[in-house]
């Protein structure tokens, strides 16, 4: 997962290039002319057929064709990224991820994976400094909830961290905020989750792969909002044509 995060941020001198030639993973959505000669294609075939709608891959019946714009766009992309790496001097930037035991700050961090990297003023390319990547159990009970997401049980627990001498709970462990003491940047997918488990990252400067890339994965349409859904993490990787692999 971190190094989908690394791939999917680590290169923005490339997001011209994507808009261009996406990638072959991906498949352009119809644009409207092609959705309306779907639709007498398939009335055509079936009196009783209306209109059905498949610019987000669903086969929902409609009484008229989607008035909004489907096509995609990186230009929020673009600006957000440019904006963060702004740096007039070599600077570190941290992508991390963490597992939790539940979705409230009170709960227990059950794992926290960083990469730190270093931004070339003038040329943007990022050269990897450190890794951190430690596990640890929840002060609390297991959460089943969470555990059936992210698959830290006990036993995965035990597993991963092997021989390791550093503390058992996340709260007690100040490895993370000492290998962050460099850095002042940080980006993560829904970050606004995570930071609200790490205090001392609150007053820095963040980047969200997650709310940067909504109108980009265009994953789904929610109608009663008017706005497309955030994607997670795999719909992203999905979208970019990245695979994730469990890392032991």
């Amino acid at each position: 997962m971190i190094n989908f995060l690394r791939r999917l941020f680590v290169k923005p001198n490339n997001i011209q290039e994507l808009k261009e030639n996406p990638p072959e993973a991906v498949e352009k959505l119809p644009s409207g002319a092609e959705l309306m000669s779907r639709v007498m294609e398939s009335s055509r075939q079936s009196e009783d057929f209306n209109y059905y709608e498949t610019a987000t891959n669903e086969c929902r019946k409609t009484e008229t064709p989607p008035k909004r714009e489907l096509s995609l766009t990186r230009k929020y992309a673009k600006t957000e990224i440019d904006k963060f790496l702004d740096v007039k001097q070599k600077t570190r930037i941290i992508i991390f991820d963490i597992e939790t035991n539940g979705l409230y700050a009170s709960c227990s961090v059950l794992s926290c994976s960083a990469i730190k990297y270093e931004i070339d003023p003038d040329t943007h390319e990022m050269t990897e400094i450190d890794r951190f990547n430690r596990y640890y159990y929840p002060v609390e009970q297991f959460n089943p909830g969470a555990i059936d997401v992210n698959g830290l049980t006990r036993d995965v627990i035990a597993k991963k961290r092997g021989d390791e001498t550093y503390p058992e709970h996340f709260q007690m462990d100040s490895g993370f905020e000492t290998f962050c003491s460099d850095t002042k940047r940080f980006v993560a997918h829904n970050i606004s989750f995570d930071v609200q488990f790490i205090p001392f990252m609150g007053g820095q400067k963040k980047f969200c792969t997650m709310i940067t890339n909504t109108d980009i994965v265009c994953a789904s349409f929610l109608e009663w909002i008017n706005k497309w859904k955030w994607p997670n993490l795999s719909e992203t990787a999905i979208h970019y044509g990245t695979i994730i692999h469990d890392e032991a």
